[in-house]
């Protein structure tokens, strides 16, 4: 399993990109919903995909919210997964700048994953263990 993404070019300019970044500082990280699944019986290893889905609520000039949605699959056949793990998160963040939908594609990219992923990790390597299965550890995301 590769958990790898290629950088479209940003409509936004680095220069701008790194100011508004600069003041943003994350308030919470809140699990707001999770579903986990896994089939009875199953034989050998499973391939596994990952996927992220995001979007953004400016909520007052100084804040914004996040809402990040991960989820996981393990077997041949998606429609019937032998193992499910879905984590919705809410991730809020103090700014001094307003949040643009060019910042945002470029965020969620780079820096939304780093600070979500790990959450991530640990709950389907913990939720695993407690299927009664050998915890899953899911491999680091890199940004190329």
């Amino acid at each position: 399993m590769t958990n790898q993404k290629t950088i479209e070019k940003p409509k936004i300019s680095p220069d701008e990109y790194r100011k508004i970044l600069k003041g943003i500082e994350i308030e919470n990280i809140v699990l707001t919903s999770t579903e986990a699944y896994r089939k009875a019986t199953f034989d050998g290893e499973l391939p596994v995909e990952t996927e992220v889905r995001s979007n953004y609520i400016q909520k007052e000039d100084q804040f914004f919210t996040i809402n990040c949605t991960l989820n996981l699959t393990a077997g041949t056949k998606q429609d019937n997964p032998v193992i499910r793990v879905k984590c919705e998160y809410e991730l809020v963040f103090k700014t001094e700048y307003k949040i643009t939908d060019d910042f945002f594609e470029v965020y969620k990219q780079l820096n939304l994953i780093t600070s979500i992923w790990p959450f991530f990790r640990e709950f389907v390597y913990n939720i695993t263990s407690r299927m009664y299965l050998p915890p899953l550890t899911i491999p680091l995301f890199k940004v190329i």
